[in-house]
């Protein structure tokens, strides 16, 4: 497999990818292949993958369901 070297990465981008690829736990090699994958062949997205997406994000977040009461509180929250 080929072999990438990058010189005089920015401090700033640097800590970026590093947070980047500690949120999405990955490797920074692993986030930056990622990256450049995404940039290089995006993938169009289809509502169902999205949906998908959204579903596991919030299985992973353990938040309760928005119901329309709860909306309906927050949004008078502070209100007279």
């Amino acid at each position: 497999m080929p072999t990438l070297t990058i010189k005089n990465i920015p401090r700033r981008t640097y800590e970026r990818l590093k947070k980047q690829a500690h949120i999405h736990h990955r490797s920074i090699n692993s986030h930056v292949i990622h990256s450049l994958e995404s940039v290089m062949e995006p993938q169009h997205a289809t509502a169902e993958s999205m949906l998908q997406q959204i579903a596991r994000i919030r299985n992973r977040l353990a938040v309760s369901p928005l119901t329309g009461k709860y909306i309906s509180a927050a949004k008078n929250e502070g209100r007279l």
